[in-house]
Parts: C-alpha cells; sequence; structure tokens
C-alpha cells in the first residue's frame, strides 16, 4: 500500500542476517516510491550470505530517510550492494564497517532521483569493496550530492571508483583523516572536491 508520510524506525543492536541465495533476499528492505521514511540505526551486524545472486543489506525508497551505521555491515554475491537507495532528499552515515564480497556490489548506490533531489553521505568508518567491478560509492543519477569523508573508502579492483559521480552536482569534502584506494572520477558537470585537513591519502 501507499505508505508516504508514514515514518519507520529501526533500531539493530544484534544481528539480521538472511541466508537465501537469492537477489530478492534483503536483509532491510523499504522500497519503492510511495514507502515510509525509514530512520535505521545500526549498532551491530547485517549480513547476507548468498553465494552467487546477491540480496544487499539495506534498500530503501521514499523520502527523508536517515540511515546510520554505527556497526557492521557485510554482503555477498552478484551485485549484493551494501546500501542501495532511490530516496529523495536524505541521509547516509557510515562510522562503522561496509564490506562487499561480490561482484558488480557496491558500497553504496544511489540511483533514479533527478536534479530536484539531494543526498548527503558521511563517512567516519570504512567501505570496502573487495568484487570486480564494484565501486565504494556509486551515484547513478541526476541528484544534487555531498559526500563528507574522514574515513577509508577503498576498492580491491583497481579499475574502478572508490567514487563514481553521476550527472548531477556534486560536492566531496576530503577532511582531516581521508583515505581513498581507488580512482575518484566525478563524471563531469559542475562538481567540487574539497580537500582540508592532514594526513589526506587521494587519487583524483
Amino acid at each position: 500500500g501507499d505508505n508516504t508520510g508514514a515514518i519507520a524506525t529501526v533500531i539493530n543492536n544484534g544481528t539480521i542476517t538472511t541466508t537465501a541465495d537469492s537477489a530478492n533476499a534483503d536483509a532491510v528492505d523499504f522500497t519503492g516510491s510511495t514507502a515510509p521514511t525509514l530512520i535505521l540505526i545500526n549498532n551491530g551486524t547485517i549480513e547476507t550470505f548468498a553465494t552467487s545472486l546477491g540480496a544487499e543489506a539495506v534498500v530503501a525508497g521514499g523520502d527523508d530517510n536517515i540511515i546510520i551505521n554505527n556497526g557492521t555491515i557485510v554482503t555477498r554475491g552478484l551485485t549484493s550492494d551494501a546500501i542501495t537507495t532511490s530516496c529523495r532528499n536524505c541521509t547516509i552515515t557510515n562510522n562503522g564497517t561496509i564490506i562487499t564480497k561480490g561482484v558488480r556490489a557496491h558500497g553504496i548506490f544511489y540511483l533514479n532521483p533527478d536534479v530536484e533531489e539531494s543526498l548527503t553521505i558521511t563517512n567516519t568508518g570504512s567501505i570496502v569493496t573487495e568484487g570486480t567491478s564494484s565501486n565504494g560509492i556509486l551515484l547513478n543519477n541526476e541528484a544534487t550530492v555531498i559526500v563528507n569523508n574522514s574515513g577509508l573508502i577503498q576498492v580491491f579492483d583497481p579499475t574502478e571508483e572508490a567514487i563514481r559521480g553521476g550527472s548531477g552536482a556534486e560536492t566531496i569534502n576530503l577532511l582531516s583523516g581521508s583515505q581513498i584506494i581507488g580512482i575518484i572520477d566525478l563524471n563531469g558537470g559542475t562538481d567540487i572536491v574539497n580537500i582540508s585537513g592532514a594526513n589526506n591519502s587521494s587519487t583524483l
């Protein structure tokens, strides 16, 4: 049904896992344009165990979502993104650990929203993608996006981007302690990269 305007709050202090070898076995799933606003705080572990077809750890649509990871998110399998969202005007904060182990399995995948929409991503922890063709952060839309990084974003595939921009306006703030192991490609457009503080390591 239409849950527009509703708010769903999920606080995980334990473990959420799925074991099915299926792309439909997402661990936390609030999808669709009429999905409720999701407030997700993960202090524990969210993990998917698919071996071939992958399931995402967190999938969210709707508006004004707030996703905070203070714990651990791990996925396996093909296209098993850790966090996939098409939400409008949302924030994603990672203070913990995000690891994906599958092919085309991105750490944070933002898709669909158009030029009027926005997303803010803040990473103080680590985002690591171990599979081929996998990006740390993949922005596949026209939205306005701000990425604040003072942690680690690492891709094991040397041909892939740690941060891959879309066609919208993106601002990347590399703060003190920021470590980027991989390519940053913001894909043209009016984009800004700010480097501040000490002990930054990046490839632009």
